[in-house]
């Protein structure tokens, strides 16, 4: 178990046991997607670079590609309102 940001700690383990790939569900929210480029961003910086790669369907009962309509249209966007609320 480790502590701290999350950047931070993936890049330590990542780097400590020289991995070669990060792999993550993939996530909406903003907060969740801006966390995500910082893990990017602190991976990239290791001698190895690994991979990082986001999945879906780790939290779903069904993968998008077996939802009869196209889920970024038929959704409306509420990006930032979750956030916008918590002030």
């Amino acid at each position: 178990m480790r502590c701290g940001a999350s950047a931070s700690v993936l890049k330590t383990v990542a780097g400590a046991v020289d991995a070669s790939a990060v792999l993550t569900h993939r996530e909406v929210c903003h907060e969740e997607l801006e966390m995500e480029k910082s893990v990017r961003a602190a991976l990239g910086s290791l001698p190895r670079k690994p991979s990082f790669r986001a999945l879906w369907g780790g939290q779903t009962l069904y993968h998008l590609d077996d939802l009869q309509m196209d889920v970024a249209k038929a959704l409306p966007q509420v990006r930032g309102l979750v956030c916008a609320s918590r002030r």
